[in-house]
C-alpha cells in the first residue's frame, strides 16, 4: 500500500522515519512507558483514536475495554499534552442503531444508569453472570460493538468535552475508491465478507430485508473525512464553538439496497458468465428460512468437501466463516437508518480546492459504476510529526506493526510521487500504549505526547457487535475517557475529534447533530457501578436491558462516549464525528483502497465468489455508505472545525460562564442515499466477467464451512441495519464542506452528495477482489514455508 510513495519520492525512507511506532498496552493505566510518555505528551498534537475492537460477536468485557476504557485512558492521558490541537474518535454510524435517525450528537441515554453503572454492577459478577446480562444492558443495539461504541461516545461527551475532541461515526466502509489505489482492501470482513461469496460463484441466500438501503463509503474517502473532521475540530475550537462535534460520516445521494449493491458487485466479475448470474446467486430474502436451508446445503457440500481435501491433504473450504459474518451482519441487512450530517457538509466546504483534491470524501461525487468496479476488484502534510498510539497485538512489537504498516502497499502512492518518501515516514511514531491502564503511555512518550500534542484524531474502537459487554465499553468508552482525561494536561491542544458512529443513537429513526443523553438506567457510570459486583451471567442478563433499545453493544459504547464526552469533556476542544457505514475508498490512496472484510464488505464476498445467497432484511432500507477515504477527509476537516469552535467557544464562556456541549458532525448524506438491494446490484455490476455480473451461480456452492458460519455470524450481527433506514441532520458537515477554501477542497474530499455510485462501486468490487487474492496468495506463502 506504501508502494506509491516509494515510486514517486526520491528518498521515501525518510517520510517513513516520520512514523513512529510506540507501543501501548490499554490494559494497564500506564498503556505507554518511559521514555515515550513524556515525548508523547510533549510532542502530540493531533491523535486520531481508531483503534478498537470490530468483532460483533467479541465478549462484552474484551470489547469494552478496548473501545471505550481504551479510550477513556488515552483521553486522560492527552489532557496533559500541551499541544494538543485536535483528537478524532472514531466510533461508528450505527453508535445509536437503535434510533432510525441519528443528530449530530451524543446520544447519552444509555440504559441502567449509563456505562459507568453498568461497568460497576459487572465488575464483581463472574464471566457466566455477566454473559446473562450483557443482553439487557446493550438492548436495544444488536451486539457488543455498538454498545461499546456508544458508550465511548457517552464517556466522551462527558468526560473529554473539554479536549479539542471531536467524534466521527463511518457508516459501512468498503474498499478503496481511489487511495492508495483503486478497490484496496486489505481484509475480508463486514460487507465485503458478504460479498466473498460473489466473486466466488457461490449460491447464497441471505436473510434480510432486501430493500434496505446500507450507507457505505469507500474506506479513502472515509480516511479524507477523517482527517477533514480533525481540521474542522480544530477550527470549531478556534472559533469557541461549545458543541462536542459529531461527524456522521453519512452522504444519501448514492444509497442502494444490498441488494443493488450485490449487484453491482457482481456486475463486474471478469466473466461474462459470472456477471450473468450474479444477481440470482446472491440476494436478500426476506425468508429466514430460505436463508437457513441455503447456509445448511452450503454446510453438507462443504462437510463432503472437506473431507476430500483432507484425503488429499489439502487446505480445507471456508463455509463457517462466511455464516458468522451473515449472522453478525443480519441486523443491518433488516434496517435503513438516516442521519443528519451538517458537520460533514460544513466539513466539506472548509477544504480549499488543494486539500479537496488530497482529501476527497464526497460520496456523493462518487461514480458508482466505476467505484464498484475497483470494489469488486480491490498527503503530505506540513506536520511536525503523526504519533499513533499502538497496542502490542498477537506477540507482535509496535515497532514491528509500524514497519508492516508502512511496507503496505497502501503507502505506494507516497513511495512513487515523493522524492524523499522515507523521510514523510519518519514523522510518524508509534508510541505503546495500554488503555486497560489510567497510566496507558508511559514516560518519555506520556510528557512529550502531552507538550507537543495539538490535533488529536480518537478512531480506537472495538466495532465487533457482539464483543462482551465490558470488553467494548472498555475500549470505546473507558479508553477515550481516559485520553481525554491525559488531554486536559496538554497545553497547546487545539483539536480532538472524536470519532463515533452515525448510529450511535440508532433507536431514534431521525438523528440530530448532539449528544443524545439519554442513557437509561441512571447513564453508563450508574451501570458501571450496578454491573461492578456482578457475575459474568448476571451481568449478561442486565446488558440487553441496559443496552436496549440499541441493536447492540457496539453501538451503546459510542453512545456511552458521547455522553461522556459531553459531560465530562466539554470543556476541552473536542468535536464528536460520526461516520456512517464506512466503504473501500474512492479515491485516496487508490481506487476500492480496503484492507479488512467485515460489516458491509463481507457481505459482499458472496457476490465475489459469486454464489447465492439470500440475506434477511429490508431490500429498501436505505444504508448510509460512505468511501473511507472521504470519511477521513471530513474527520480533518471536523479537526479544523472544532478548533475554530473551540476559539469561539473560549470567547462565549468568558462572558457566559458556562460550558457548551461539543459539536457533533454527523456524517451523512442524502442525495446519493441507495438502497440495500441497489448497493448490492452495483457491487455485482463491478464485477470483471459478464457472465459473473449478469449470474451468481457456479457449480460449487459453497467453499469452505468456516467461511459460511463467518459469514453468517457477520450476517447476524448486522441484520438490524438491514432492516431500518436512518437520517441524520448534517449541519455541522454542511457547514464544514462550505467552509473549505478550494485548495482544501481538493485535498478533503468528503462531499459524498458528489461521488459517481457506478465507479465507487466498481473500485469497491476491484479492490475486494484484489483483497481476496493477497489473502489466497498469503496462504500460499504460509504454506510453502511450514512444507
Amino acid at each position: 500500500i506504501f508502494d506509491k510513495i516509494r515510486e514517486s519520492v526520491v528518498h521515501p525512507n525518510k517520510l517513513f522515519k516520520k512514523l513512529q511506532a510506540v507501543e501501548t498496552d490499554f490494559t494497564s493505566e500506564e498503556f505507554v512507558k518511559e521514555p515515550y510518555k513524556k515525548d508523547l505528551l510533549n510532542e502530540t498534537q493531533i491523535v486520531f483514536h481508531v483503534m478498537g475492537s470490530v468483532r460483533f460477536d467479541m465478549d462484552f468485557q474484551s470489547i469494552m475495554d478496548t473501545n471505550v476504557t481504551s479510550a477513556e485512558r488515552l483521553y486522560t492521558f492527552l489532557r496533559r499534552a500541551p499541544d494538543l490541537q485536535v483528537i478524532i474518535h472514531v466510533s461508528t454510524f450505527y453508535s445509536n442503531c437503535d434510533r432510525l435517525h441519528f443528530e449530530e450528537c451524543v446520544y447519552d441515554d444509555i440504559r441502567y444508569g449509563g456505562w459507568e453503572n453498568i461497568r460497576r454492577i459487572l465488575e464483581p459478577l463472574n464471566e457466566s453472570e455477566k454473559a446473562k446480562l450483557r443482553p439487557t444492558f446493550i438492548s436495544p443495539l444488536p451486539n457488543n460493538y455498538m454498545f461499546s461504541k456508544r458508550c465511548a461516545e457517552v464517556m466522551i461527551q462527558k468526560r473529554y468535552s473539554d479536549l479539542p475532541i471531536g467524534i466521527f461515526r463511518p457508516p459501512v466502509v468498503t474498499p478503496s475508491y481511489q487511495e492508495p489505489v483503486p478497490g484496496w482492501v486489505d481484509r475480508i470482513q463486514g460487507l465485503t465478507g458478504l460479498c466473498i461469496p460473489i466473486l466466488k460463484h457461490q449460491l447464497v441466500r441471505y436473510y434480510g430485508e432486501p430493500t434496505t438501503r446500507p450507507p457505505v463509503t469507500p474506506v479513502d474517502y472515509c480516511i479524507a473525512a477523517l482527517i477533514t473532521a480533525a481540521c474542522d475540530v480544530k477550527e470549531q475550537l478556534e472559533q469557541r464553538v461549545a458543541t462536542l462535534p459529531v461527524y456522521n460520516f453519512y452522504f444519501d445521494k448514492h444509497l442502494i439496497t444490498f441488494q443493488q449493491f450485490f449487484g453491482l458487485v457482481g456486475a463486474n466479475l471478469p466473466t461474462a458468465t459470472g456477471r450473468m448470474l450474479s444477481t440470482v446467486r446472491t440476494r436478500l430474502t426476506r425468508w429466514r428460512v430460505l436463508s437457513m436451508i441455503t447456509f445448511w446445503w452450503m454446510y453438507f457440500l462443504a462437510y463432503i468437501a472437506d473431507l476430500l481435501l483432507a484425503i488429499a491433504g489439502k487446505p480445507k473450504w471456508a463455509v463457517a466463516g462466511l455464516k458468522a459474518l451473515a449472522d453478525q451482519s443480519e441486523f443491518f441487512r433488516c434496517h435503513t437508518w438516516t442521519a443528519r450530517n451538517d458537520n460533514v457538509k460544513r466539513m466539506r466546504q472548509l477544504l480549499s480546492k488543494a486539500d479537496e483534491a488530497l482529501l476527497e470524501f464526497d460520496v456523493d461525487r462518487i461514480e458508482l459504476k466505476d467505484y464498484y468496479k475497483y470494489f469488486t476488484a480491490g498527503l503530505s502534510f506540513p506536520v511536525k510529526k503523526i504519533v499513533l498510539l499502538v497496542r502490542e497485538k498477537r506477540g507482535v512489537s509496535v515497532p514491528e506493526r509500524l514497519r508492516e504498516m508502512i511496507s503496505d502497499p497502501i503507502f505506494d502512492k507516497i513511495r512513487e510521487s515523493v522524492v524523499h518518501p522515507n523521510k514523510l515516514f519518519e514523522k510518524l511514531q508509534a508510541v505503546e500504549t495500554d488503555f486497560t491502564s489510567e497510566e496507558f503511555v508511559k514516560e518519555p512518550y506520556k510528557t512529550d505526547l502531552l507538550n507537543e500534542t495539538q490535533i488529536v484524531f480518537h478512531v480506537m474502537a472495538s466495532v465487533r457487535f457482539d464483543l462482551r459487554f465490558q470488553s467494548i465499553m472498555e475500549t470505546n468508552v473507558t479508553s477515550p475517557e481516559r485520553l481525554y482525561t491525559l488531554l486536559r494536561q496538554a497545553p497547546d491542544l487545539q483539536a480532538i475529534v472524536h470519532v463515533s458512529t452515525l448510529y450511535s443513537n440508532c433507536d431514534r429513526s431521525h438523528i440530530e447533530e448532539c449528544v443524545y443523553d439519554d442513557i437509561r438506567y441512571g447513564g453508563w457510570e450508574n451501570i458501571r457501578q450496578i454491573l461492578e459486583p456482578l457475575t459474568e451471567s448476571e451481568t449478561a442478563k442486565l446488558v440487553p436491558m441496559i443496552v436496549g433499545p440499541l441493536p447492540n453493544n457496539y453501538v451503546f459504547s459510542k453512545k456511552c462516549a458521547e455522553v461522556m464526552i459531553q459531560k465530562r469533556f466539554s470543556d476541552l476542544p473536542i468535536g464528536i464525528f460520526r461516520p456512517p457505514v464506512v466503504t473501500p475508498s474512492y479515491q485516496e490512496p487508490f481506487p476500492g483502497w480496503v484492507d479488512c472484510i467485515q460489516g458491509v464488505t463481507g457481505v459482499c464476498i458472496p457476490i465475489l465468489k459469486q454464489k447465492l445467497l439470500w440475506y434477511y432484511g429490508d431490500p429498501s432500507s436505505s444504508p448510509a455508505l460512505t468511501p473511507v477515504d472521504y470519511c477521513i477527509a471530513a474527520m480533518i476537516t471536523a479537526a479544523c472545525d472544532v478548533r475554530e469552535r473551540q476559539e469561539e467557544k473560549r470567547v462565549k464562556e468568558q462572558q457566559e460562564r458556562r460550558v457548551e456541549s461539543p459539536p457533533v458532525y454527523n456524517f451523512y448524506f442524502d442525495k446519493n442515499i441507495i438502497s440495500w438491494q441497489q448497493f448490492i446490484a452495483l457491487v455485482g455490476a463491478g464485477l470483471p466477467t459478464a457472465t459473473g455480473r449478469m449470474l451468481w451461480l457456479n457449480r460449487f456452492i459453497c467453499s469452505n464451512v468456516s467461511a459460511v458460519e463467518g459469514t453468517k455470524k457477520l450476517i447476524d450481527v448486522t441484520e438490524y441495519f438491514r432492516c431500518n433506514t436512518w437520517t441524520a441532520r448534517n449541519d455541522n458537515v454542511k457547514r464544514m464542506r462550505e467552509s473549505l477554501s478550494k485548495a482544501d477542497e481538493v485535498l478533503l474530499k468528503f462531499d459524498v452528495d458528489r461521488i459517481d455510485l457506478v465507479e465507487c462501486y466498481q473500485r469497491f468490487t476491484v479492490g475486494l477482489m484484489a483483497l481476496l487474492e493477497r489473502k489466497k496468495l498469503r496462504r500460499f506463502q504460509k504454506k510453502k514455508l511450514e512444507c
